[in-house]
C-alpha cells in the first residue's frame, strides 16, 4: 500500500469534489504558496464538507500531515471524508468494520447512525487540511535517507533547513520571554522546543514565519471555526490544552499577562498554572475532558487500543503548537470566539510514523473512530442530533447528566458512579442489561445535560435530590468500590 504523495493528495481532494459536487464539498487553494529551498512554490488546498448555510452552524477544522514523516494521517483523513460523504449520499450509517486483534479478540463494529451523519453534513461545516506540510512530505518520501524528516523545507538563518511547523504558532512562541531561565533550559523542555536551527524542533525565525502555519491561521481568521483537532503520530494519546503549562483556575496566570514574563515555571513546579476556565454555563474544561474521553473510548471500541486522555503537557512541554494557539485565540479580545482544541497521537511505538501495509488498516480505523467521535460529539453539544437517535458515548453514559449535575467530570461522586457502571458493563451477568439501558439513556442524556448546564436551580435540585442520596447509599453498600474510584 503506497502512501499518497503530495500531488496525489491534491488529486484526491479534486476527485472528492468532482464525485460529490460543490453542494456537499468544495476545494479551496490556500492563499500562501510554499516557500521551500530547492523546490518551486507549491499551491495546495483545503476541503470543506457541509450542505447548507446559516449563521449559527458549528464549524470544525481537522489538520493532518503537519510533520512531514507522519505519513498515515493524510491518507486516513481523505478516506474518512470519502466514508462520511458516501454514508450521507446513501442515507446510511458510517460503519467502521469489526477488527480482530493479534490475540483473536474481535472489536467493533463502530457505527454512527444515518441520522447523526445527516446532522453532521447538513448542520455543521468541516474544514479539512489533509496535508499541512506538502513540501516536507515530498522530501520525506523522496528517499529512505529522508524518511524521518519532520520539518518543512523553508529557509532558516543558517544552512540547516526547515522549521517545525508545530512550534511556529504564536502562543508563548519566544519561550525565553515567557519562562524562567531554569524552566526554559530544563532538559525536558529543550528536548522538544529549540531555537537551534539544526534540531527537529526548531521554532523558526519568528512566530508565523512559515507559509504553512500562516495558512492554518488564515482558516482560523476567516471562518467561524470553534473546534480544532491536529493529528499526529505516535504515542496513543488524546489531548487537550495546555501544552505550555499545567492547567489552572487563577485568572491572572495567563500568557496575556506580561507581569509574569520570566517567571513561568513550565515543568518545574505548580506555582504557575495556565488559566483554563471551567465556570458555568460553558464549563470549558469539562467539555474538553468529555471530548477526549469520548474519542479515547471510540478508538478502544474500534481496535481495542487503549489510548490515554488528558492535557497535552502529559506528552511533553512545548510552545508554539497549533492546538494551544487555536485554543488561545478565545482569550484575545480581537478574536473572542469560544474555541475547543485537541491533538491526537495515533499509533503505537511499533507502528511508528509510517505504519506498514499490514499495520495501516488498524491505524486508519483509529483515525476514523476519533474523527467520528469528534464530529458526532460536536453535533450532540450543538443539539444537531435529532431526538430518538444515539449519539456517541462519553467516557461512560452516566457522564452526561452526572457531570452536569456535579459540575465536573473529575468530581469524586462522578468517578464513583462511572466505576460502578464500568464494573457492571464488564460483568457477564449484567453487561447485556447495561447495554440496553445505555441505548435508551443516550437518547436523552445529552439533551438533559445541556439543559442542566444552562439552568442552575434544576441542576442543584437534581444533584441534591437524586445523585447525592444515590451515591451515599451505594457507598454504604459497596465500601470496596470507594477505594477503586480514587
Amino acid at each position: 500500500m503506497p502512501y499518497l504523495t503530495s500531488n496525489a493528495i491534491e488529486l484526491s481532494i479534486t476527485n472528492l469534489v468532482s464525485t460529490f459536487t460543490t453542494l456537499l464539498c468544495t476545494r479551496t487553494a490556500f492563499p500562501n504558496a510554499t516557500n521551500s529551498v530547492g523546490m518551486p512554490p507549491r499551491t495546495y488546498s483545503f476541503l470543506k464538507i457541509g450542505k447548507g448555510t446559516g449563521p449559527n452552524r458549528p464549524a470544525a477544522l481537522i489538520v493532518a500531515g503537519m510533520h512531514a514523516r507522519e505519513w498515515a494521517q493524510p491518507d486516513a483523513v481523505l478516506s474518512f471524508a470519502a466514508g462520511l460523504l458516501n454514508a450521507y449520499r446513501s442515507s446510511g450509517p458510517f460503519t467502521i468494520p469489526s477488527f480482530t486483534d493479534s490475540t483473536g479478540t474481535v472489536h467493533g463494529p463502530v457505527v454512527v447512525t444515518a441520522a447523526t451523519v445527516k446532522a453532521i453534513i447538513e448542520h455543521m461545516d468541516i474544514y479539512l487540511v489533509p496535508n499541512a506540510n506538502p513540501d516536507g512530505r515530498e522530501f520525506s518520501m523522496a528517499s529512505a535517507a529522508n524518511q524521518l524528516w519532520r520539518k518543512n523545507r523553508g529557509a532558516t538563518p543558517t544552512p540547516a533547513l526547515g522549521t517545525d511547523l508545530n512550534r511556529n504558532f504564536d502562543i508563548a512562541w519566544d519561550f525565553d520571554v515567557y519562562y524562567s531561565v531554569a524552566a526554559a533550559t530544563h532538559p525536558d523542555f529543550v528536548a522538544h522546543t529549540s531555537k537551534t536551527t539544526s534540531t527537529d524542533v526548531y521554532i523558526g525565525p519568528g512566530a508565523f514565519s512559515e507559509k504553512e502555519s500562516l495558512n492554518i491561521k488564515f482558516l482560523l481568521d476567516n471562518f467561524p471555526i470553534g473546534y480544532y483537532v491536529d493529528l499526529h503520530s505516535f504515542s496513543q494519546l488524546v489531548m487537550h490544552p495546555w501544552g505550555i503549562e499545567s492547567n489552572g483556575t487563577n485568572s491572572s496566570q495567563t500568557f496575556r499577562n506580561p507581569a509574569l514574563n520570566g517567571t513561568r515555571d513550565g515543568v518545574l513546579g505548580t506555582a504557575y498554572q495556565e488559566l483554563f476556565p471551567n465556570t458555568a454555563p460553558l464549563r470549558l474544561l469539562d467539555r474538553h475532558r468529555t471530548m477526549v474521553n469520548s474519542i479515547r473510548d471510540r478508538i478502544r471500541d474500534a481496535t481495542g487500543a487503549v489510548y490515554t486522555a488528558g492535557p497535552s503537557l502529559q506528552l511533553y512541554p512545548c510552545t508554539g503548537t497549533s492546538d494551544d494557539y487555536a485554543f488561545s485565540r478565545q482569550f484575545n479580545p480581537a478574536t473572542p470566539r469560544t474555541m475547543h482544541a485537541f491533538s491526537i497521537e495515533f499509533g503505537s511505538v511499533g507502528e511508528g510514523f509510517q505504519p506498514t501495509p499490514a499495520q495501516y488498516p488498524k491505524v486508519e480505523r483509529e483515525i476514523h473512530a476519533a474523527l467520528l467521535a469528534f464530529t458526532a460529539q460536536i453535533a450532540v453539544w450543538n443539539g444537531l442530533v435529532p431526538s430518538g437517535t444515539t449519539p456517541p458515548p462519553a467516557s461512560s453514559p452516566i457522564c452526561f447528566v452526572a457531570t452536569a449535575a456535579f459540575g465536573s467530570l473529575d468530581h469524586p461522586d462522578v468517578l464513583f458512579l462511572n466505576s460502578i457502571h464500568d464494573a457492571l458493563k464488564q460483568h457477564p451477568l449484567t453487561s447485556n442489561a447495561v447495554s440496553i439501558a445505555e441505548s435508551l439513556y443516550n437518547r436523552i442524556g445529552p439533551q438533559v445535560a445541556s439543559y442542566l448546564e444552562k439552568h442552575e436551580f434544576p441542576r442543584q435540585l437534581l444533584r441534591q435530590v437524586m445523585f447525592v442520596p444515590l451515591v451515599a447509599v451505594l457507598r454504604r453498600l459497596l465500601p470496596g468500590r470507594n477505594r477503586d474510584a480514587k
